[in-house]
Order: structure tokens, then sequence, then C-alpha cells
């Protein structure tokens, strides 16, 4: 068998998995989506994991200083919209600026760059600083 075919072979057997037995969302990024070329870690930020993890409509963190929050929650949220097609997911932030900023830094270059949010059968997605469309979500 070919190269490319086991390879294909290997991502359908791991899709077809993950709809069975859907690992957590800090296993699904860290497979997934990379953080300056590397595969997302949590290694430095365990506290993270539990953020990630928790699914709960009504979530309220408190924090201290920069602790990479905004970043992995905005990470959570196109995991969400990938993992589960057809939903909406709102992200807000404080201000314009920043939404901007955020959209055209970090979320603009990770769906780009990253082949789980670009969803078979969807050639043009809408990517603008207000929608970001994943498949159907």
């Amino acid at each position: 068998m070919n190269n490319m075919l086991s390879k294909m072979l290997q991502k359908l057997e791991l899709e077809s998995l993950e709809k069975v037995n859907p690992p957590p969302y800090t296993d699904w990024l860290s497979r997934h989506t990379k953080v300056n070329g590397a595969p997302m870690s949590f290694s430095n930020h365990h506290f993270q994991r539990a953020i990630l993890n928790d699914l709960h409509p009504n979530m309220d963190v408190i924090k201290c200083s920069q602790t990479g929050v905004t970043e992995i929650q905005y990470r959570k949220a196109l995991a969400i919209a990938r993992r589960n097609q057809g939903r909406v997911v709102m992200f807000t932030l404080p201000d314009e600026d920043m939404r901007k900023r955020l959209v055209q830094t970090r979320v603009h270059p990770l769906v780009t760059d990253t082949p789980q949010f670009s969803v078979d059968g969807f050639d043009k997605p809408v990517r603008s600083i207000e929608t970001v469309q994943i498949g159907r979500s």
C-alpha cells in the first residue's frame, strides 16, 4: 500500500473513532492545532485543561494576569464549531479594536493553517472579522 493511501486510511480511522468516542477538547486541539509551529501543549499551563474540557453553557473565568485564557477560549470555540457541525458559536470581546486584532492576527491564521478547519465540501467558507465559517457551523 502506498504511503498516501495509508495516511488516508489512518485519517479515516481516526475520524471514525472520534465520532464514536470523542476525545476531550484538550486532546483534540493538541492533535490538530499548533502554537508557534509545535503541537498545542498544556505542559506550562495545566489549569487550562479544566477550562477547555468544561462544556457547561455558562462559564466564568477570573484571571489575574495574561494566562492564555483568550487563546484557549477562541480555540475551544473553533473546535466546538468543527466537531459539532451546524452549530452557531458566539465569541465576544470587550471592544471592536480587540475583536479586529484577535481575528486578524490569531483566528484567521489558525483556521487558514489548520486542515481540520477546512471541512470537505466547503471550498470558500465565509471568513470575515464578523463571521468565521467552519463547514456548516
